[in-house]
């Protein structure tokens, strides 16, 4: 079977190659991206050492899982305690990184088990536009090298990670990667022959001294350089007593952390790496103010509106997403009142209120159109959704119902990831986050019930029905307090 004299050790089926074939595995020459976490890698850091040692002599140090050579690795999770540091002439920062999926009992290689050492030039800190200063807590993408000899990460890239959906998102891949990992890595003997026989045909004749140490070149080794030439000893000393002198300046790094601190378990979700990919297509980061003499023309084309509204709360509804279509801070009433979807809504409903009218007292259609329009407006404003300024109150502000409208989205969409059947939403937590004073809860569930009907109509694959929950029977002070979300999804049969 090792006709090519390619594999340096095989263990049943499991086959660890020679280094000159590593290049021909996806996850070692960088065309996949390999998420790991910091528990698993901390596991595979120890038997990747033995590996080293026993399968090929000492003359790699490099990470595998089983059988897998790897090089690049991406982690995500948050920084709990940093040091500067001095190495030679250039500026390092180490900080410990923690994702809560190491626990206590894990291989430790010095400090906390649970945490991974990484050290990060300071001038890759600066490029990332970060502040070396601030960056305790932060949640953050890490990229890097695993260095075994020192038992830590040497980080090329740092990017911060800004919502809890991205993290969902890695957490989904990485569970995908760890599959993938799983599965050893194999190469057909037809595929090394043609491999073998493509690099004898880019090569040169070999030198009479190659000739002579023919196993040694097979190997694909190269004579290490050491590293004595590069450092002086001083600065040796330095490096490799940096891990004993590592400070934890975070409330992880208190004596009583191990009874304090219980970390979670390294169990996931199973139908998590499996849950569909979510989005909204209509959520844009940035509100443009585009001309308001242009929005007369404008159409709005996410809404579907009903044929005949013949009641105020529908009336509202409608009404509510034409104006988060709009995607303006602000809109005069006129303006508004002009739009044909606006003037559809408001002649179904005066029509149907002018059919109502009593016989002695008779307003005129125009009449009611007109309070009809203005009792649309000034219902969103009480429950805090715009507000009017200007003279008279002719200009209506959408700020608020567009921060709300956005805020909810993201809420929902955390929620449907992680497959919670519950979520509760608080007055006072809405209130504070968003800086919105005014916000009623009536308005609060008047958004979350859009964002709700649009979840489901837009994923009927993942989101079976939803309900809200005003928690009616500890009265009508807990109606102003909040409410909670029940969800419920598509079973796959």
């Amino acid at each position: 079977m090792d006709r090519y004299g390619h594999i340096a050790h095989q263990e049943g089926n499991v086959c660890y190659y020679m280094q000159r074939l590593f290049k021909y595995n996806a996850y070692y020459n960088g065309s996949e991206d390999v998420r790991m976490f910091v528990g698993d890698l901390k596991c595979w850091m120890k038997s990747s050492m033995y590996v080293c040692e026993k399968y090929y002599d000492k003359r790699l140090s490099m990470l595998f899982w089983k059988n897998h050579p790897l090089q690049q690795l991406h982690l995500l999770g948050c920084i709990v305690g940093l040091q500067y540091k001095w190495i030679g002439r250039q500026e390092f920062i180490l900080f410990q990184l923690d994702d809560c999926t190491s626990a206590p009992s894990s291989i430790s290689f010095g400090g906390d088990s649970r945490f991974l050492t990484c050290k990060v030039a300071k001038d890759v800190i600066m490029s990332s536009y970060l502040s070396a200063t601030d960056l305790t807590g932060l949640t953050v993408h890490v990229y890097g090298q695993i260095s075994l000899n020192y038992q830590e990460l040497r980080v090329q890239c740092l990017k911060t990670c800004h919502t809890l959906a991205e993290e969902i998102d890695h957490w989904k891949m990485t569970m995908n990667t760890r599959e993938q990992l799983d599965k050893p890595w194999s190469l057909s003997e037809s595929a090394i022959g043609e491999l073998f026989t493509q690099e004898q045909e880019r090569t040169p004749e070999k030198t009479q001294f190659e000739m002579a140490n023919q196993n040694f070149v097979n190997l694909g080794y190269k004579t290490p350089e050491s590293k004595r030439n590069k450092t002086t000893f001083i600065e040796q000393l330095q490096e490799e007593h940096i891990k004993n002198e590592l400070e934890i300046t975070s409330p992880y790094g208190n004596s009583n952390t191990s009874t304090s601190l219980k970390p979670l378990s390294f169990q996931f979700v199973s139908s998590l790496k499996d849950f569909p990919d979510v989005g909204y297509s209509n959520s844009p980061d940035r509100i443009n103010n585009d001309d308001e003499k242009s929005l007369k023309a404008q159409e709005c084309k996410g809404v579907s509106l009903p044929v005949t509204v013949s009641n105020k709360t529908s009336a509202k509804s409608s009404l509510m997403l034409i104006l988060l279509e709009l995607r303006v801070e602000e809109i005069s009433s006129f303006d508004l009142y002009e739009l044909r979807e606006v003037r559809s809504i408001v002649t179904s409903l005066a029509s149907f209120h002018f059919q109502q009218q009593n016989v002695i007292i008779m307003k005129s259609l125009d009449t009611c159109e007109n309070e009809t329009f203005q009792n649309l407006v000034d219902g969103l404003a009480n429950l805090g959704l715009i507000e009017l300024r200007g003279v008279a109150s002719k200009v209506l502000d959408l700020l608020p119902l567009r921060k709300l409208f956005d805020y909810a989205q993201k809420r929902i969409l955390v929620l449907v990831k992680l497959q919670c059947y519950t979520g509760t939403i608080e007055l006072h937590h809405v209130q504070e986050k968003l800086h919105l004073p005014c916000i009623t809860i009536n308005g609060i569930i008047s958004v979350f019930k859009e964002g709700l009907k649009q979840t489901a109509n837009q994923y009927p694959q993942v989101l079976k029905k939803w309900w809200i929950d005003l928690n009616s029977k500890n009265g009508s002070e807990d109606q102003r307090n909040g409410f909670l979300l029940h969800l419920e999804y598509v079973t796959n049969s």
